[in-house]
C-alpha cells in the first residue's frame, strides 16, 4: 500500500465536540435523536461553535441517568449529568455517586436530598418533542394522555382522573394506551398515537398534565410537549414549576373534587384561563444547546 493512500480518521475542526452518553442506544443514533428532539440544527453556531459527535474526538461530555462511560478521557469540568429520570427511579447506587463526584462537574437532578457536589437541583433538559415549526388553530378545547402503567403516584391518577372525567359530559380527548383498559364505548377516547406525535397537543387550547411524582424540581416532556404547542397545561407536578413557567399553566393540587372543577372552568371560560405562551420562550428554556457552554463549569 502506498504511503498516500493511507486515509487517516477526519478530525473535526468544531472547538466544541460533545459526545451523549446513554445506555439504551448506539452513539451514532444517541447523537441523531438529540440533534431532532433539540432542533440542533435551528441552532446560531451549531456546526460552527459546537456539534454533537458520536466518535472519540469528543472535548466535552454529557452523560445521562447513571451510565457510566469506559475510559472517559477528558476533565471534570467538561462534563455534565442529566437526570431524566425522577430521582427514585434513577438507580443510584453508591458507585455511580463516587464516579460522579470524581468524573463529573455538574449533574443536574430534580431532587438531591443529601447528596452532595456535583449533584445539583435543577431542571434536567429531559428530552421531548421537537418545537413546532408552526402552531395551527386551536379548535379543539382540551386534551389528556395516560398509559397503562399504575406503579408510581402519578400513574394511579391519572388512572383515576380518567374515571373522573369520563362520568362527566366535558369535551376532553383521552389518549394513549390507558384507553384499552376503559371498559367503553365512549368516543372521547382517542386510544394510541405514534411516539412523538403533536397530535395530542396541536389543535387543543388546553391539556392536562399530570407528573409520574412530584418532586421539587422535577418535569418532563409531559408539561414541556404542551407549552412548546402553545397549549395551555392544567397540571400537577414539580413544585417549583413556577421558577420556570410563571403564568404559563393552570394548577392541580391532586385532589380529584378540586382538579374536575378547575378543569372543567378551563373549559367553561377558555378566554379567561387560556396563557399566552411563546414557543421560542419555552424552547430557550427547555433545550440545554441554545446556551451550552453555560452548563459546564467554569474553568478558569
Amino acid at each position: 500500500m502506498s504511503y498516500f493512500s493511507i486515509h487517516y480518521p477526519t478530525i473535526s475542526d468544531v472547538p466544541m465536540r460533545i459526545r451523549v452518553f446513554l445506555s439504551w442506544n448506539d452513539p451514532e443514533t444517541i447523537k441523531k435523536n438529540i440533534e431532532t428532539e433539540f432542533n440542533l440544527f435551528d441552532i446560531p453556531g451549531y456546526k460552527r461553535d459546537f456539534e454533537l459527535t458520536s466518535g472519540e474526538d469528543y472535548t466535552h461530555a454529557i452523560i445521562i441517568n447513571t451510565f457510566i462511560p469506559p475510559n472517559l478521557h477528558i476533565d471534570k469540568r467538561r462534563v455534565i449529568g442529566f437526570a431524566w429520570e425522577p430521582t427514585p427511579l434513577l438507580g443510584l447506587n453508591p458507585q455511580f455517586i463516587s464516579y460522579a463526584k470524581d468524573k463529573i462537574g455538574r449533574y443536574f437532578i430534580g431532587q438531591k436530598y443529601n447528596l452532595g457536589e456535583p449533584f445539583e437541583e435543577k431542571y434536567a433538559f429531559i428530552n421531548h418533542n421537537p418545537i413546532q415549526k408552526t402552531i395551527p388553530l386551536k379548535n379543539k378545547i382540551c386534551s389528556f394522555i395516560f398509559s397503562k402503567k399504575r406503579y408510581m403516584e402519578g400513574h394511579q391518577y391519572r388512572h383515576l382522573l380518567v374515571e373522573a372525567i369520563l362520568k362527566t359530559n366535558l369535551p376532553i380527548d383521552i389518549w394513549g394506551r390507558g384507553c384499552e383498559t376503559i371498559k367503553t364505548n365512549d368516543s372521547r377516547l382517542k386510544y394510541d398515537f405514534v411516539q412523538n406525535s403533536v397530535i395530542p397537543y396541536e389543535n387543543y387550547q388546553f391539556h392536562i398534565c399530570i407528573e409520574n411524582i412530584s418532586l421539587d424540581h422535577y418535569f418532563s416532556e409531559k408539561i414541556v410537549n404542551a407549552l412548546l404547542s402553545e397549549c395551555t397545561p392544567i397540571y400537577y407536578g414539580c413544585k417549583k414549576i413556577d421558577e420556570y413557567f410563571p403564568d404559563k399553566f393552570v394548577e392541580l393540587n391532586g385532589n380529584i373534587e378540586n382538579d374536575i372543577s378547575v378543569i372543567r372552568n378551563c373549559i367553561e371560560n377558555p378566554e379567561i384561563y387560556r396563557k399566552k405562551i411563546c414557543k421560542e420562550d419555552v424552547n430557550k428554556i427547555v433545550n440545554p444547546f441554545i446556551n451550552i457552554l453555560s452548563l459546564y463549569p467554569k474553568t478558569g
